[in-house]
């Protein structure tokens, strides 16, 4: 988030960075089943600072981008139906992170006490597509464990439902592809006197609050063995507030609408 022109939002700015590193290695039986698992290493940086405001000292409270080193796998499967279908099942584990002081410095002039892990969730799914020629629609369900990842946790986040689905077509050479889904809001909204400065911190610095996504994506084949795809996914806006009349007077609150804008690349090798 960057909330640096807005004195009354804290000048809130925060930054969280995750690069993943997987090398995944498939076998695919005669029986129509396929297995999968990939080791990952996971590279993080955060970092939060904002601003007191004038009334509570005006200091400025930060610890800069600190950098975090984590391992976990995943894995899946699918299995062919025959006659076009296909289902499938994937699970990631968990990945401990631990940012060095961000958390702690940027807590602690509220007497939060969360420490300084800031966990990537375990997350499972599973899906069915059917496929007639060039043309294929798949429907997933997934579940993202904020609930018990730490960091999150404390901050109050639940377990996430997201649903999605998705049309493909592909011509051989190159695909396209268009979908949509759908994501419960994980943030719990306390409107409380005793989490109003937790509910601070999930709309100022980690408003994950857009629940609606369209996604548009493409692949293209070089050659048998170097391919590349893209995706843009689009956040639809949604409207978050809470309370925080415990810290600013009667009547205040913080209001938060977000929309998420995200492109990603990735190349592929076949050995």
């Amino acid at each position: 988030t960057d909330f640096k022109k807005y004195p009354d939002l804290f000048k809130m700015e925060t930054t969280l960075q995750l690069m993943q590193f997987a090398v995944p290695i498939a076998y695919k039986f005669g029986n129509g089943l396929s297995v999968g698992v990939a080791p990952i290493m996971q590279y993080g940086s955060l970092d939060i600072h904002f601003q007191m405001p004038a009334m509570m000292g005006g200091m400025n409270v930060g610890d800069g981008q600190n950098q975090a080193f984590g391992f976990g796998a995943a894995a899946g499967l699918t299995y062919d139906l025959g006659n076009g279908f296909t289902v499938g099942a994937v699970y990631k584990s968990k990945i401990s992170m631990n940012y060095a002081h961000s958390l702690t410095t940027a807590t602690a002039p509220f007497g939060l006490n969360f420490g300084d892990k800031l966990a990537q969730p375990a997350e499972y799914g599973v899906g069915v597509s059917y496929n007639n020629g060039p043309h294929t629609i798949a429907v997933d369900y997934k579940k993202i464990k904020w609930g018990s990842a730490a960091g999150y946790k404390s901050f109050g986040w639940k377990d996430q439902n997201v649903f999605a689905i998705g049309y493909e077509y592909d011509a051989g050479q190159w695909a396209a592809r268009i979908g949509f889904n759908h994501a419960t809001n994980p943030l719990t909204i306390y409107n409380t006197p005793m989490k109003t400065a937790v509910d601070m911190f999930n709309l100022l610095g980690f408003p994950a609050t857009a629940e609606n996504h369209i996604t548009l994506g493409g692949s293209y084949k070089f050659n048998q063995n170097f391919s590349v795809d893209t995706t843009v996914v689009y956040g639809l806006n949604k409207k978050s507030s809470a309370d925080v009349s415990a810290m600013f007077g009667p009547g205040a609150k913080i209001s938060n609408k977000h929309a998420e804008l995200g492109l990603t690349v990735q190349l592929n090798y076949k050995f």
